[in-house]
């Protein structure tokens, strides 16, 4: 696997071996396409959908499938709401599909009621990953997070290209998500971008990366790390790398 491959997946398992037909499994699925500022994304939605099925199937108890739970406030109380449920379960996992950036050092996810004029406003509305990250640490025996959120967001730039004139920071530390930099116990990450690229949106009714993703969901019994080392190889082959 090349290197830009393993940039693909951050797996801390910790010797940590199971499937994902595990005991208790809960689930928290998002999908963040009608921004009100910015442009409707095509597939959020539809991979929300998609993924929540394929996790029902698998015997996850879902918080979320509809993908509307899409602004600041709701998505905080249904993040401290999931945090409660994922205490003492076997695996916990959240899935995100929509906007997602980083600010520096640090990813966000852009809630659907999002602004769009300036960088400071946009980070105090977003989603802190790391957070999302800590409010689930200890809670159950395997996390799994998977963040399909390395869109370009055009409308965005001309926020980006003022912020870069007083922070600093290239525009390059305004796209795409960083690695998660604390130390959690059990963990799977997965991206459809390497850190701090940009994927598309893709074509059809779900992205690229979720396709691979629920493809390899329907293999029986696959071990959680080989799981998405599968995903990252197979969509690092669709994207030359």
């Amino acid at each position: 696997m090349s290197y830009k491959l393993k940039l693909l997946l951050l797996v801390s398992l910790l010797g940590y071996q199971n499937t994902l037909l595990a005991a208790k499994r809960v689930a928290l699925v998002i999908g963040n396409s009608n921004y009100l500022s910015l442009n409707t994304l095509a597939t959020p939605r539809n991979d929300a959908t998609a993924i929540a099925e394929k996790l029902n199937k698998l015997g996850f108890k879902l918080m979320s499938a509809d993908g509307r739970l899409g602004n600041k406030a709701v998505l905080n109380v249904k993040e401290d709401q999931f945090s409660q449920q994922a205490n003492k379960a076997e695996v916990a996992m959240v899935y995100y599909a929509g906007h997602g950036m980083q600010f520096g050092s640090e990813s966000f996810l852009l809630p659907v009621d999002v602004q769009k004029t300036n960088i400071k406003l946009i980070q105090r509305h977003a989603i802190s990953l790391e957070e999302l990250l800590r409010s689930l640490d200890g809670k159950a025996d395997l996390t799994i997070a998977v963040f399909d959120a390395c869109r370009e967001i055009p409308e965005l730039e001309a926020a980006i290209t003022k912020a870069t004139r007083s922070s600093g920071l290239s525009k390059a530390a305004y796209r795409g998500l960083q690695l998660v930099k604390s130390k959690g116990r059990s963990r799977v990450i997965a991206y459809s971008g390497a850190a701090g690229q940009l994927v598309a949106d893709g074509s059809g009714s779900n992205s690229t990366y979720t396709k691979v993703l629920l493809k390899q969901l329907s293999q029986p019994g696959v071990e959680v790390g080989d799981l998405f080392r599968k995903v990252a190889y197979e969509f690092g082959k669709q994207h030359q790398g």
